[in-house]
This record gives structure tokens, sequence and C-alpha cells, in this order.
């Protein structure tokens, strides 16, 4: 995400978690990259 706002010098503002599975069932470790994301 960092190197993307700075190759294009644009805030991301949106990020979508994709995978396998839901993402509510692994909630403490999305939360985590929120919190990181967000720093």
């Amino acid at each position: 995400v960092l190197a993307i706002e700075e190759l294009f010098k644009h805030r991301v503002s949106n990020v979508v978690f994709m995978g396998m599975g839901e993402p509510m069932l692994n909630l403490n470790s999305v939360l985590e990259a929120h919190r990181c994301l967000n720093k």
C-alpha cells in the first residue's frame, strides 16, 4: 500500500481483503492488518 501511494502520489482509500474463506472468521488478523494499514 505504501509503495503504491508513493508511486502514484495518491492516498489509497480502499483496501479489499480477498482469499479463501470469510474474513470475519479470522477477525483478529483482519483487525491487526487494518491497524497496520492505518498508521
